[in-house]
């Protein structure tokens, strides 16, 4: 059952959402909220199998813990945040997967891997904090692995692994690593 189809979730004030479980919570349908979500416990894991489309409220979206993205299209405003430590993971298991952040920073604190194309576009910056295909490298093998279209810098603090090249655009835009 969709989240939010008929109303939005939350008023846009505050995450609309607040999941605190050790365990998996899944979304096997469409979530669409007012504002961004906050996974606030560290062994915890949130799957998203549909598209995930969250307002321009006043908060981001924070993942602690484990996501897996199965080939949607993510949405947000206000930073993404993707896991609260190296040992967490991020991984794209269907794709491609596609992560928009309005106008912001997104940031994976933890491992991001899955043999799928990944496209970040319209944010601000792009912070890999962990190791970047360490487990699944990412990519299909045609085409692009990772597409970056940022206003900023994509910094890569730790390794990359990729099963076909990257590519940075956007004014100003460059990568470190």
């Amino acid at each position: 059952m969709a989240v939010g189809s008929l109303t939005a979730l939350g008023t846009g004030v505050g995450a609309a959402l607040t999941i605190n479980t050790s365990g998996v919570t899944e979304f096997h349908d469409t979530l669409n909220a007012n504002s961004g979500v906050s996974a606030t416990h560290t062994n915890g894991t949130v799957n998203f199998d549909k598209n995930v489309t969250l307002g321009n409220g006043d908060t981001g979206s924070n993942f602690n813990g484990n996501v897996n993205l199965k080939g949607i299209s993510f949405s947000g405003y206000d930073g993404i945040s993707f896991g609260d430590a190296a040992s967490d993971q991020t991984m794209l298991t269907a794709g491609p997967d596609s992560i928009t952040s309005h106008n912001s920073a997104i940031t994976f604190n933890n491992k991001l891997d899955g043999n799928q194309i990944l496209p970040l576009t319209r944010h601000s910056r792009d912070e890999f904090n962990a190791k970047v295909g360490s487990v699944a490298q990412l990519g299909t093998g045609t085409g692009l692995a990772l597409a970056m279209n940022s206003t900023g810098l994509s910094t890569f603090n730790d390794t990359l692994q990729t099963r076909s090249g990257i590519t940075a655009v956007g004014p100003q835009h460059s990568i470190k690593l």
